[in-house]
């Protein structure tokens, strides 16, 4: 995407997230069990493949919104975290976040779009939760991640799946704003990582999980996830990436 256009749709999603902050988690529906499955994988992913530190890790949500990952995140994490910024291209979004987590030293809050983001730090880990495919330019957005990273820092991405049928009519629906679920796929995401100079660790689908245990019983989300051939009514896919080799950080 060039220039031009890239800030044109910045621009749009500034104020399509300036007008509906105040409902966003109530509009979407944030405050489900699925939802929190996202989140808990991320963390997973994080404790998994991230070195322990006696000072704890410095991460980054890209595209935090409404803080309601990052919230989550830090309760679950908790002192493993030193330092945590959430970063988003809307300030009104960011004001939220802030409400939500209140006030603590190690929590710092960044207004940029995803693709520009340039800190005099780096990271231990960041981390993309369903944002990505709003973003401009996804490819930017992971080289600026990388930029990010330390020598041995981790990515996490977590996106929808297009080609579920829900997501699918949702995606068709609201074309504006939903068309990058189409391009942030898991195959490109994976052919981007390994382009940008990261070896994809982990990379699956994850089925809808339900907070019940009738439909869990119905729906065996996490054995179904070991099951190729239904990859595509997942509800998402996870990509767990790591910068190679060594770099200043």
């Amino acid at each position: 995407m060039n220039g031009l256009k890239a800030a044109k749709k910045i621009g749009r999603q500034r104020g399509h997230y300036a007008t509906i902050a105040r409902e966003f988690d109530q509009k979407y529906n944030r405050e489900n069990s699925n939802h929190y499955y996202k989140i808990e994988q991320i963390e997973k992913a994080f404790e998994r493949f991230l070195s322990p530190s006696a000072i704890g890790w410095d991460l980054m949500e890209v595209g935090a919104g409404s803080g309601i990952h990052a919230q989550h995140v830090l309760e679950h994490l908790g002192d493993k975290i030193r330092s945590f910024v959430l970063a988003d291209l809307s300030a009104e979004m960011l004001e939220r976040a802030k409400a939500r987590m209140g006030d603590s030293p190690k929590i710092a809050y960044v207004i940029s779009p995803a693709e520009e983001i340039l800190l005099d730090r780096n990271f231990d880990g960041i981390y993309v939760s369903g944002s990505m495919h709003h973003f401009s330019d996804y490819h930017r957005s992971i080289v600026a991640a990388r930029n990010q990273l330390k020598s041995d820092g981790v990515l996490v991405i977590c996106e929808p799946n297009v080609w579920n049928p829900v997501n699918l009519v949702k995606a068709v629906k609201d074309y504006s704003l939903e068309v990058g679920q189409f391009s942030v796929t898991r195959h490109n995401i994976g052919k981007t990582l390994s382009e940008e100079g990261f070896e994809v660790l982990s990379s699956r689908v994850l089925h809808f999980r339900a907070n019940n245990k009738l439909a869990e019983t119905l729906y065996p989300y996490e054995r179904l996830e070991k099951v190729a051939w239904l990859d595509f009514l997942s509800v998402m896919f996870l990509v767990v990436a790591k910068v190679k080799g060594e770099r200043a950080g």
